[in-house]
């Protein structure tokens, strides 16, 4: 195991980013960690390489860990307390990652070259080359979270989404942005939550993978504060996607998953890409409910052929869903994992197969998850 240090007074490791993260184009996996603090927070990018060290990576002074620094300097704005990989949203071959400050109506997309350098990525806002773009959104609740989330019209461009809880008070909205060559200027999809007010639409956005086949990705947002325990809403990516599509009434374009464990579970808190947990060559994808379960959601082809909407299967496994991720493949059997847990100390491991159940992952010997405890 390798351990790695924050600063003991921030809250390092608060936020780890996900999504396809090779930054420098060596071929080796970098990640991000955040370190948000009140004063005004950090995050530190890690050097993926083929002989890794912690004494590397936890060195004062290290070409392996790039320290990125609060472009805007500002106290309380919980810059650090997320990140997420965006895949390659400019199509230059390098992998990028979003930095919102999560408290200050900004979002900050970091741009991967062959020779990243701190230095730039910490120049002032308007600085020329300085491989950041600064994405003004409205009220202090945007950049509450963030999402890369593959590519969601099929054009060869990453895509991301960027989350406002706060946003109409507090019915929230999600804007999204579709990537490109020329990505400087473009406006976003902003889809407006319609779960009433109060209800934190936008707290969490996550990639869904490609659900329904269609060859482009999908996305999850969660609503998790709604008088009936929570909602949680998957977009279906398309060739033209458009606000009207996914916020009509009847729409082809959303699917609304519902809560189904009970009032003040919380439903929607957390949302995350699973892989493809049963081979079937479809995403599929977890919902998770702060005070409830998780729930996999198993894609599907659209139902009827030719549609866009699946006939999805849900598995729900027993203990908190605060906390989901994907893990990968974690056996090399060919079916993706993935890690549920509390947030209070423990995490548990549910290991993919060709037909799992709730029977399986559930049992209390069983041999399909591994519970893990805190070192």
């Amino acid at each position: 195991m390798l351990r790695w240090y924050g600063d003991t007074s921030s809250a390092t490791g608060a936020a780890l980013g996900q999504g396809e993260c090779d930054v420098n184009g060596d071929g080796y996996s970098d990640f991000v960690v955040g370190a948000s603090t009140s004063t005004s927070g950090s995050a530190h990018l890690y050097l993926g390489s083929a002989a890794p060290r912690a004494d590397d990576w936890n060195a004062a002074s290290t070409s392996s860990r790039l320290d990125l620094r609060n472009p805007r300097g500002m106290a309380d704005q919980l810059f650090g307390r997320v990140v997420s990989g965006a895949w390659d949203v400019g199509g230059d071959g390098y992998a990028d990652f979003l930095i919102p400050n999560a408290n200050g109506s900004v979002a900050h997309l970091y741009e991967g070259s062959a020779s990243v350098d701190a230095a730039r990525w910490n120049a002032a806002t308007g600085t020329t080359g300085a491989n950041r773009l600064d994405l003004l959104g409205s009220g202090a609740g945007f950049g509450a979270t963030a999402a890369g989330v593959e590519d969601i019209n099929g054009d060869g461009y990453a895509d991301f989404v960027i989350g406002n809880n706060q946003a109409n008070r507090g019915g929230g909205d999600v804007n999204v942005y579709l990537g490109g060559e020329s990505f400087i200027g473009v406006f976003p999809i902003e889809i407006a939550g319609t779960d009433g007010t109060g209800s934190l639409f936008g707290l969490t956005v996550a990639y869904a993978g490609d659900v329904n086949g269609d060859g482009y990705a999908d996305f999850v947002v969660g609503a998790d504060a709604t008088t009936g325990g929570g909602v949680a809403h998957l977009y279906f990516g398309s060739g033209a996607p458009s606000k009207e599509g996914w916020t009509a009434l009847e729409t082809t374009a959303r699917m609304d998953l519902m809560n189904g464990d009970g009032a003040g579970a919380h439903f929607g808190f957390a949302a995350a890409s699973a892989g493809d947990v049963d081979g079937d060559g479809y995403g599929d994808f977890l919902v998770g409910a702060q005070s409830g379960r998780a729930h996999l959601y198993l894609g599907a082809p659209a139902s009827p052929p030719g549609g866009a909407v699946p006939a999805l299967r849900r598995i729900d496994v027993t203990g908190s869903g605060g906390v989901v991720s994907t893990a990968g493949d974690i056996n090399g059997d060919g079916y993706a994992d993935f890690l549920v847990g509390s947030g209070a100390g423990d995490a548990h491991l549910y290991l993919g197969s060709a037909a799992p159940t709730a029977t399986a992952w559930n049992d209390a010997s069983s041999t399909v998850r591994i519970d893990l405890v805190s070192p």
